[in-house]
C-alpha cells in the first residue's frame, strides 16, 4: 500500500479554518473531529481531520496504531485515510470525509429502509471479516464506529483501539491473560446488528442502566422481537429475512463460547438481503425494465428485415440501437428502484420478437426467460436487458452476442481466423461454467434445467466468450421432490441433443443438460453439427462418437482443421492438439452420452475436467522438445566460456537463440537420483512468476538437458555477500521466494503438491530486475492433494547445511522440510554469510542452522549485526524478519509457518522499512532545507 501523505500544519489550519467551531462535526475518544477540503492530486477533496487531545497518555502510540492500520489494510467498507500532521505537539490524522455522519445517528426515524439497513450490516461485516482474516481486531465496534458514505455504505472507523493477535488456537491463551480476542468483535456486531433491527442504540437508559443486549436476547428466546422492532420497520420486512437477520444477530450475542466467525456472519446476512430482494421485487415487479413498444419499433423500423439475423418457429431476432437499462445495474444485488432514475445505456442489443403471441407455450416461454434471467446472472449466461409486453407484444432485449452463435462458429471456421483448440475448448469452458451455475442452488434460487443445449443456444460476445441464451423451454426444478427429478407431459427439446431417457419417459433431470451439452462437446470436437446431413443415415452425432470412443479411433472424427493447428515455440513447431487434452476433452464428453441419467457427470466435474484439457494443452510437452545440435549450436559446443554453474549432478550454460537468451542445464550423462521427468512436471504443470520458466528439454541417448528462461542477474549465492543489496532489495527477494513456495505448496489446477527438497541459495535464480525465481525440481516430490502430506523416503536427498534434521533423522519429508531450508536461507540473507562458513573457530559454528539455534537459546541472536548496507534500518522491520525467520527453524515441524504465513510478515517488514526509508530521507531534506541552507 502506497504511505499516506503529510501535510504540513499550517495547510491543516487552513482548510478547518484555524479548528474553527463552525468546522466541528464531532468527537471520539482521541479528539474532536473537524471538516474542511483539500486538494489532492489537483481535486478537491471533503475530508475529515481528528485533532489528538495532547493531554491523553500514550497518544503517540495510538497516533501510529490508527496511522499504520489504516495505511495497511484498506478495504471498501473501511475508511480511507488521506494523510497525517505531526508539528509542535499537534497530531493529526485525516481521512476522507463520509458524507452521512455515523450509523448512530440514523438509526431513529425512518431515515433507513429495511433494505438499507440489511446493506449497512452486510458493509460493516464484510469489513471486519477483511480484518479478521489479516489477525486484527477492531475492537470498538458501535454504531459511532460505523460511518455511512453518500450512498449509506457503512465504512469501519475508529481503530485507536484495535490490535493484531493471532486468531484460532491461541483464543484460548489470550482469554485467560486477559487479552479479547476476535469475540469481542463478534459480540459487537451483533449489538450493532439489533441496533439496526430495532431503531435505537445499545445504551437505552443510562438511568437504568438498561443496555440492548439483554433485552434483545430476551425477547428473541421469547419470540417477541416484534415488541422491540420499529412499526415502520416491521411493515417492510420479509418474514424470514427478519428471521434469518435476528438469529444470526442472536448468535452473535449469546454463543461465545464457539461465536460465529464474520464469514458466517456475512453469508447469513447476504442470505437475509436476498430473501428481502424476492420479497420486494415481487411487490414492484420489474418495472425499471419495461421499454416502450414505440422505442423498439422506432430503434428496428418497425422489424424491417435488414435488422433481422435470424427467424425460427418462435418469431424473429433483430440487431439494432437501443436505450436500456445498463447491464451492470442489472448485475448489481442493490438497486435503489424507487430512489433516482434507473441508470441507462444505448448500444447495440439483440431483439427477440415471439410472433405467436396466442400459443400458450410461447407465452410460457416469455415469461420463464424473464423469469430465469433475472433471478440466475453469471458472465456465462445472456444477460437479459429489458422487455416489453405492451397490448399483445412479447419482446425480449438481450445483449448482443457479436460473434453470433457456437453453431455459426463451426459453420463458418474456415473464415474465422483465431480459431484454434485452445480456443474451442475455452468456448465449451465458458459454456460449462454458465450451466453449472443453472444447475447450483443459490440462496433461495432453485436449480433450474434449461432443456434446449445446442450449439444455436450458445452464443459468443466480442472476445468469443460464451454465455448460455434461450431460456423459453427451461424450468426450475421443485426442492420437494426426490433427487430434483420432475415428469413432464411436454417433450421439448432439439432432435439430436434430446436425452434418450428423458425422450422414452418423460423424466426431466439436470443429467438431461448434461447429455445434451455432451453433444455440444462433440460438435466442437468434430467440426460438424449434429443436425449435419452426414449422419441422416445414423443415429445421430452421439452414436458415432460413442462408437469411436470405444474403439479407440476417436481422432479419425476430429476435425481436419485442428490436426493441420501447428504450435511454434522458441525452438520447434508441433502439429494438432495436445494428446493428453484430447484425451481428457473426449472422455468427459463420452461420459456426459451415457444412456443413464445416473451414470453421467455433474456440470461442476466437467468444468473440472474442461479446465484440465484447456491446461494440458497450454503445457504439452511436446512443444518443448529440442534437438541436442541445437543446445550444441546455442551453447558454442558447451564451451568452458559459457559455462556459469557447476554443481554436483549438472552443468549450467549461457546460450542464445536467435535473440532470445537462455540458460541450460547439462545433467552428467548417466546419472541416478537426479529425476528429470520430476522437474519438467513441476515446470509444466506451475508456472509462476517465482517459478523458473520452461523453455525446452532434450532426452537424446544419454544426454538429459533442461533449458530454462535467462537468469540475467545469476543465482542469490552469487550476491548474498553483496554489499550494495539493500536491505529493502533483500527483503523483496525474500518475499518472492515466499510466494514462488506458498504457490508450490498450495497445489496446481492438477491438485498436485510440490516439495522442493532442496531449497538454497543457489537454487534460487535472479532476473534482470532481481526479481526471484525458484529453481532446480529434479529432487522434487510431487503429491496429490488427497494424499498424505507427511510420509516416509527411502533416499534421503537435499544439501547438508540446508537439510531439515527432523527429515534427515526420520527420514519423513514434509512442505515443512522446504520451510526449514528456506530458514537458512532467510539467515544468509540477514547475515551476508553462507550456510556453511570457516569463519567460526568453533567448528560446530560452521554450520548456520545449528550456530542460529544455539544464540538463539542462549539470548545472544541480537548480536549478529547485519552489516551489509549503508542505509537505516527500521528496527520493528528487522525484529519480524528474525522473529519469522527463527520460526522456519524450530525442530517440531507443526511449529513452523506456512510459506503463505512467512510471506505476510516479510510483506509487513518490508512495509514497515518502506515507511522508515522515507521517513529517514524527509529528516535528511527537512535538516538540509532547515539547518544547513540557514547555516551557509
Amino acid at each position: 500500500m502506497s504511505a499516506p501523505l503529510k501535510f504540513p500544519l499550517e495547510d491543516i489550519k487552513l482548510v478547518t479554518k484555524n479548528f474553527d467551531e463552525k468546522n466541528f462535526i464531532g468527537e471520539g475518544f482521541l479528539g474532536k473531529i473537524y471538516e474542511g477540503q483539500l486538494s489532492l492530486f489537483g481535486e478537491l477533496t471533503d475530508v475529515a481531520v481528528r485533532r489528538l487531545d495532547n493531554s491523553l497518555r500514550l497518544q503517540e502510540i495510538l497516533f501510529d496504531k490508527e496511522i499504520s492500520i489504516l495505511t495497511r489494510h484498506q478495504h471498501p467498507n473501511i475508511v480511507s485515510i488521506v494523510g497525517y500532521s505531526y508539528e509542535n505537539d499537534e497530531m493529526l490524522i485525516i481521512s476522507k470525509r463520509v458524507a452521512n455522519g455515523s450509523l448512530s445517528r440514523h438509526l431513529t426515524g425512518p431515515a433507513l429502509t429495511w433494505m438499507q439497513r440489511l446493506q449497512i450490516s452486510i458493509g460493516a461485516v464484510r469489513a471486519l471479516s477483511y480484518l479478521h482474516k489479516h489477525s486484527i481486531i477492531h475492537h470498538n465496534i458501535n454504531s459511532d464506529s460505523i460511518l455511512l458514505d453518500e450512498n449509506w455504505e457503512a465504512k469501519i472507523s475508529g481503530f485507536e483501539f484495535s490490535m493484531s493477535i493471532p486468531t484460532g488456537s491461541l483464543d484460548l491463551v489470550y482469554e485467560k491473560l486477559g487479552i479479547r480476542t476476535y469475540k469481542s468483535d463478534v459480540f459487537s456486531i451483533g449489538v450493532v446488528l439489533f441496533e439496526l433491527l430495532c431503531g435505537r442504540e445499545a445504551f437505552i437508559s443510562e438511568e437504568d442502566k438498561c443496555f440492548q443486549a439483554p433485552l434483545a436476547i430476551f425477547h428473541y428466546v421469547n419470540k417477541t422481537l416484534n415488541n422491540l422492532v420499529d412499526p415502520d420497520l416491521f411493515k417492510q420486512m420479509d418474514q424470514l429475512s427478519l428471521n434469518i437477520f435476528s438469529k444470526i444477530a442472536y448468535k452473535c450475542l449469546l454463543d461465545q463460547k464457539a461465536p460465529p466467525r464474520m464469514n458466517e456472519v456475512q453469508e447469513r446476512l447476504e442470505k437475509a438481503l436476498r430473501v428481502q430482494q424476492m420479497h420486494e421485487n415481487n411487490l414492484k415487479s420489474l418495472e425499471y425494465m419495461r421499454i416502450p413498444l414505440a422505442d423498439i419499433l422506432n430503434a428496428t423500423e418497425k422489424f424491417d428485415s435488414k435488422y433481422c439475423i435470424v427467424s425460427g418457429w418462435f418469431g424473429s431476432v433483430y440487431i439494432a440501437e437501443l436505450d436500456h437499462v445498463d447491464k451492470a445495474y442489472c448485475f448489481a444485488i442493490e438497486r435503489e428502484n424507487d430512489q433516482g432514475e434507473v441508470p441507462k445505456k444505448k448500444s447495440t442489443v439483440a431483439i427477440k420478437r415471439i410472433i405467436d403471441t396466442q400459443d400458450e407455450i410461447a407465452e410460457r416461454g416469455f415469461y420463464a426467460e424473464i423469469e430465469m434471467l433475472t433471478s440466475c446472472k453469471h458472465s456465462n449466461i445472456i444477460t437479459l436487458l429489458g422487455f416489453c409486453d405492451e397490448g399483445s407484444a412479447m419482446i425480449l432485449i438481450y445483449e448482443y452476442a457479436s460473434n453470433r452463435s457456437l453453431n455459426y462458429y463451426l459453420q463458418n471456421r474456415e473464415d474465422n481466423h483465431s480459431d484454434s483448440w485452445a480456443q474451442r475448448v475455452k468456448i465449451c469452458l465458458d459454456a460449462a461454467k454458465g450451466l453449472s451455475c443453472l444447475h447450483t442452488t443459490e440462496g433461495d434460487r432453485r436449480e433450474m434445467v434449461h432443456r434446449d443445449i445446442k450449439s444455436a443456444n450458445i452464443l459468443l460476445d466480442q472476445n468469443f466468450e460464451a454465455k448460455i441464451g434461450d431460456f423459453g423451454l427451461s424450468i426450475f426444478l421443485s426442492v420437494n421432490e426426490e433427487h430434483c427429478t420432475q415428469y413432464s407431459k411436454i417433450i421439448a427439446g432439439t432432435r439430436g441433443y434430446m436425452d434418450p431417457q428423458f425422450k422414452k419417459d418423460g423424466k426431466l433431470k439436470k443429467e438431461s443438460d448434461v447429455y445434451s451439452f455432451g453433444v455440444v462437446l462433440f460438435e466442437v470436437l468434430c467440426g460438424t453439427l449434429a443436425y449435419d446431413p452426414c449422419y441422416a443415415n445414423s443415429a445421430g452425432l452421439a452414436h458415432i462418437a460413442r462408437h469411436h470412443l470405444k474403439k479407440g479411433t476417436v481422432k479419425e472424427i476430429v476435425d481436419p482443421k485442428i490436426k493441420e493447428e501447428i504450435t511454434k515455440t522458441l525452438f520447434t513447431s508441433v502439429r494438432g492438439p495436445s494428446q493428453e487434452s484430447l484425451d481428457t476433452f473426449s472422455k468427459i464428453a463420452y461420459e456426459c452420452l451415457e444412456e443413464e441419467q445416473g451414470k453421467r457427470p455433474t456440470m461442476k466435474a466437467v468444468v473440472e475436467e474442461l479446465e484440465k484439457a484447456l491446461f494440458f494443452h497450454k503445457n504439452r510437452k511436446d512443444v518443448f522438445q529440442v534437438s541436442f545440435k541445437e543446445l550444441e549450436s546455442a551453447t558454442k559446443n558447451f564451451s568452458e566460456e559459457n559455462c556459469i554453474t557447476k554443481e554436483g549432478f549438472w552443468r549450467a550454460y549461457r546460450g542464445v537463440v536467435g535473440a532470445t537468451s537462455i540458460n541450460v542445464k547439462r545433467l552428467h550423462p548417466g546419472l541416478e537420483g537426479y529425476a528429470l521427468d520430476t522437474e519438467l512436471k513441476v515446470l509444466m504443470e506451475h508456472k509462476h512468476e517465482n517459478v523458473i520458466g520452461l523453455l525446452g528439454y532434450c532426452e537424446e541417448g544419454e544426454e538429459k538437458i533442461i533449458v530454462y528462461e535467462h537468469a540475467v542477474n545469476g543465482s542469490l549465492e552469487d550476491h548474498v555477500n553483496n554489499t550494495s543489496l539493500t536491505w529493502g532489495k533483500r527483503l523483496k527477494i525474500c518475499i518472492d521466494i515466499a510466494c514462488g513456495l506458498d504457490f508450490l505448496h498450495g497445489g496446481s489446477i492438477t491438485g498436485d503438491v510440490v516439495i522442493h527438497r532442496d531449497i538454497k541459495s543457489r537454487n534460487i535464480l535472479l532476473d534482470d530486475d532481481m526479481n526471484a525465481k525458484i529453481a532446480s525440481f529434479g529432487l522434487s516430490v510431487v503429491r496429490s492433494k488427497n494424499q498424505e502430506m507427511i510420509f516416509f523416503t527411502d533416499l534421503l536427498a537435499g544439501t547438508v547445511t540446508y537439510i531439515d534434521p527432523e527429515y534427515s533423522k526420520t527420514k519423513l519429508l514434509s512442505k515443512e522440510c522446504d520451510i526449514y531450508s528456506f530458514g537458512i536461507v532467510l539467515f544468509e540473507i540477514l547475515l551476508q554469510r553462507m550456510a556453511y562458513s570457516f569463519d567460526y573457530e568453533n567448528e560446530e559454528d560452521h554450520h548456520l542452522g545449528p550456530l542460529i539455534k544455539r544464540l538463539y537459546k542462549e539470548g545472544k541472536l541480537d548480536e549478529m549485526v547485519f552489516e551489509g548496507t549503508n542505509e537505516q534500518i527500521a528496527p520493528q522491520s528487522l525484529i519480524i524478519f528474525r522473529r519469522i525467520a527463527i520460526q522456519c527453524l524450530r525442530d517440531k515441524r507443526e511449529e513452523r509457518p506456512t510459506a503463505g504465513e512467512v510471506m505476510i510478515q516479510l510483506k509487513q517488514a518490508l512495509e514497515i522499512q518502506v515507511r522508515f526509508r522515507e521517513l529517514f530521507i524527509n529528516r535528511i531534506n527537512y535538516y538540509y532545507t532547515h539547518v544547513v541552507i540557514k547555516i551557509n
